[in-house]
């Protein structure tokens, strides 16, 4: 009985058991019906989600929902129910390095400012001090870094412990500075050039340098500048670009030798004109040192259209001169009195024309609009500016009287280079050319080697010297009264004898002395700032040197030197050994020869070698003048009383007239460009205390200061030029 019973109950528990199973509505520990709670478990695709849960009462009752039809999403958002797809958890980062401190630019030499190159940059500067700035480029280039002030110093360097007080540069009036770099890092430095504090704008850019010798010629006005070494050669040539066919003419300082078109072919020169295509050519110019042409000048160059309209006066012969040869009649107003009136002037011959008034000064000038004298000047058939002042600044009526005398030499005249009076030396009593423009030549042979002394009747007179045979054995010499030059035997010779001021009956008498030829140097001759050129022989080598003559030409200091020869000694005439100064240099005496001794101790092959003796020019002179930045303020010139001006130069920074003026009754102001006549501001012993050029910009101009009465004692003179654009 109790195995039947219990296996009843055992059957009971099983049938409730598996009840429970199959209907989860039921609780089974009280038999009741079962509420499921569910919590969404959310899956997702790119586009579409589930529902997919579990009942909470997990435990006891295990039951799973049906999936729940996908729903699409909208972007990360479900369109149906609002889910939002969850965002994708972020890496986790690496934790990254601490960084260290930057240290700031503060404008010094440790800390400079980076500057962005090209670019402007405002650069304020301290009085007492500097500010760095540094840049880098990445190829070589040629920088230009401008100004907007003239009170400015900079230095550039690659380094910026080679910025030194002795590497600053003074900008003044230039405001404008180009270095030209390799590519990598610089460092630049700015400080006031007047110890005053000042803020200014500084532009930095790259330009592309072009050599101021490869101008290219074009119709009109055109600057040429030249370098040593064809001053040294004597030569030089432009590209030439015409445009319109036509016949020009160059209206220059240079002397146009050859004309050639693309193809070689020499144009031909036809009353000092050429007649050109439209094209290329190449224009030759020569004759550097009978025009006293320098290197590194701006010329200026007018390659004139002759068959142009004529509107301003070029040059040509055309239209009507306001005057004649002979008696004028002048109106001028009280304003053009002071101011002055300009009258066109053309002189149809070559010769000396006179402008004389009691009333009036006549400055006259070129087609450039340059000075070229006052009251008597030279000229060549051409058109100029006669401008016509009254002295005492009162208009009214007067009378100009223009008077002319032709040109003397030149041509086939006896006394012309081309045909020289023959003489034999000693000659006494001959003539020279009266005109300061011309000399009169004369010819004469030599049987033996010496010296000529040629001595002039005073000292207002200059002399030319070449050898016929060779035209390189020339000399020029000037304003003396006693001129040496060295003659080679069995040679031909032409001398020119001219006046440096015009001036009537100045005679010259020459002697000759016979030198030994070993006085005389073993190898030709050398001339002051000039490059000779030696052929040196494998005998020269063993010997250990040889021997030169040198002819002086000023008095002082000259450096005497070669590429590759050791200078020995230098010798008087009479073995008289000149040893060289504190300054290495040799003090030489004026028109003097001396014996050179060139050692060949480090020259090991035959062949060409060169020297120069370069004149030390002291600074005030003429060739190594003191130079004015800015025009505006008085200028203080301290004259040495030794008879010779104290020079200055200038450069025009602006087309225009510059007036120099000066208080000082007992001066002479000389003004002039390079390269051209100066006037001054006394004329005929007439002190007018000012003096006025036209100038034209980027030309050089110089400025003379003397005593007028040419006084022995030194003193200053104050004077003050002045610039009107």
């Amino acid at each position: 009985m109790k195995r039947q019973l219990s296996l009843v109950v055992s059957l009971l528990v099983l049938v409730a058991m598996v009840f429970t199973v199959v209907s989860c509505d039921l609780v089974p520990d009280a038999g009741k019906k079962h509420e499921h709670t569910f919590s969404d478990e959310w899956s997702y695709d790119t586009t579409n989600h589930w529902h997919a849960a579990t009942c909470d009462d997990n435990d006891a009752c295990k039951s799973e929902k049906a999936d729940v039809a996908a729903h699409t999403l909208s972007g990360d958002t479900c369109s149906v129910c609002g889910y939002k797809k969850p965002a994708d958890p972020k890496p986790e980062q690496p934790e990254q390095p601490e960084q260290p401190e930057q240290p700031t630019a503060d404008g010094s030499k440790e800390k400079p400012f980076a500057i962005t190159v090209p670019g402007t940059a405002k650069v304020s500067v301290p009085a007492d001090g500097e500010v760095y700035y540094t840049f880098t480029i990445t190829e070589d280039k040629t920088l230009k870094i401008s100004f907007d002030s003239a009170n400015v110093s900079v230095a550039c360097a690659a380094s910026v412990d080679q910025i030194t007080a002795n590497s600053f540069y003074n900008v003044g009036d230039v405001k404008v500075l180009e270095t030209d770099l390799v590519a990598g890092t610089y460092y630049v430095a700015f400080a006031t050039a007047n110890f005053a504090a000042e803020e200014y704008n500084v532009t930095a850019e790259f330009i592309t340098k072009v050599s101021p010798y490869e101008t290219v010629l074009g119709e009109g006005r055109n600057n040429v500048v030249l370098s040593p070494a064809e001053i040294t050669a004597n030569t030089a040539t432009r590209k030439l670009v015409i445009n319109t066919a036509s016949t020009y003419q160059f209206d220059s300082d240079l002397f146009v030798a050859t004309v050639t078109a693309a193809d070689g072919t020499a144009v031909e020169k036809v009353n000092n004109a050429f007649t050109l295509a439209a094209g290329e050519y190449t224009v030759t110019f020569g004759m550097f040192s009978n025009f006293a042409i320098e290197a590194d000048v701006a010329i200026s160059v007018n390659v004139e259209d002759l068959n142009a309209e004529d509107e301003d006066e070029e040059g040509d012969i055309v239209g009507t001169s306001d005057f004649i040869i002979g008696e004028n009649s002048v109106t001028l107003t009280d304003e053009e009195a002071t101011d002055g009136k300009a009258f066109t002037f053309i002189a149809y011959a070559a010769g000396t024309y006179t402008f004389a008034s009691e009333d009036l000064l006549a400055i006259i000038s070129d087609s450039t609009g340059v000075q070229i004298g006052r009251y008597e000047v030279s000229l060549v058939a051409g058109t100029y500016t006669v401008t016509l002042v009254n002295l005492n600044e009162v208009g009214g009526d007067f009378t100009l009287d223009v008077s002319y005398v032709p040109a003397t030499g030149g041509g086939d005249d006896e006394d012309s280079e081309e045909n020289p009076t023959e003489i034999t030396l000693p000659a006494a009593d001959l003539a020279t050319n009266p005109d300061s423009i011309n000399f009169a030549w004369y010819t004469f042979t030599t049987t033996q080697p010496g010296k000529i002394t040629i001595t002039f009747s005073n000292d207002n007179s200059w002399a030319r010297i070449y050898n016929v045979d060779d035209a390189e054995d020339s000399n020029t010499a000037g304003e003396q009264q006693v001129i040496t030059f060295k003659v080679k035997a069995n040679s031909t010779y032409k001398l020119g004898l001219g006046v440096w001021e015009a001036e009537e009956d100045i005679t010259a008498s020459v002697t000759f002395e016979y030198v030994e030829p070993s006085a005389l140097a073993e190898k030709g001759d050398m001339y002051s700032d000039e490059e000779t050129t030696f052929d040196v022989t494998a005998d020269d080598i063993t010997a250990g040197g040889f021997t030169v003559i040198f002819y002086s030409v000023n008095a002082g200091e000259y450096n005497i030197y070669s590429n590759d020869l050791l200078v020995g000694t230098v010798t008087t005439e009479d073995g008289t050994v000149i040893e060289r100064n504190d300054n290495w240099y040799f003090e030489l005496e004026a028109y003097t020869a001396y014996i050179i001794t060139f050692s060949t101790e480090y020259v090991s092959d035959a062949g060409s070698y060169t020297a120069t003796a370069e004149y030390q020019y002291p600074e005030g002179h003429e060739n190594n003048p003191i130079f004015i930045w800015e025009l505006g303020d008085s200028v203080t010139a301290t004259y040495k009383g030794d008879y010779n001006a104290v020079w200055y130069s200038f450069y025009a920074s602006a087309n225009g007239v510059v007036t120099i003026t000066t208080a000082d009754t007992a001066a002479t102001i000389m003004f002039k460009p390079v390269g051209g006549m100066d006037i001054t501001n006394s004329v005929d012993g007439e002190w007018t205390g000012s003096v006025t050029l036209n100038v034209m910009k980027g030309r050089q101009y110089l400025i003379g200061v003397i005593d007028s009465n040419w006084s022995t004692e030194a003193r200053d003179i104050v004077f003050t030029p002045t610039l009107t654009e």
